[in-house]
């Protein structure tokens, strides 16, 4: 006959629960006009489109090294672009 068994109740674990989700529900007072402003959105819009539009999904998915082998931050021709560039002009572009 088998001995019936039963793990322990974790109680570090639904502590750290508790614990997380009365933070983000106390939390929320505070971070709720923020997230309803329409700044906070232009900004995060603004900068998510200068990041994008300056080729970090380019380099991201071509799997682009972030420098040249000689130190270099701007690749030659126009089919490639390291990592480093992404940064150099969305920060002229800003």
């Amino acid at each position: 006959m088998p001995i019936p068994f039963r793990p322990p109740i974790d109680w570090a674990m639904w502590g750290t629960v508790a614990f997380f989700a009365l933070s983000g529900a106390l939390s929320i007072r505070f971070m709720a006009p923020v997230l309803r402003s329409r700044w906070t959105w232009a900004t995060i819009t603004v900068l998510t489109s200068l990041v994008m539009t300056s080729g970090y999904m380019f380099t991201r998915i071509r799997g682009m090294p972030t420098v040249a082998q000689d130190g270099s931050w701007i690749a030659n021709g126009f089919q490639s672009q390291y990592g480093q560039e992404t940064t150099v002009v969305a920060t002229l572009c800003t």
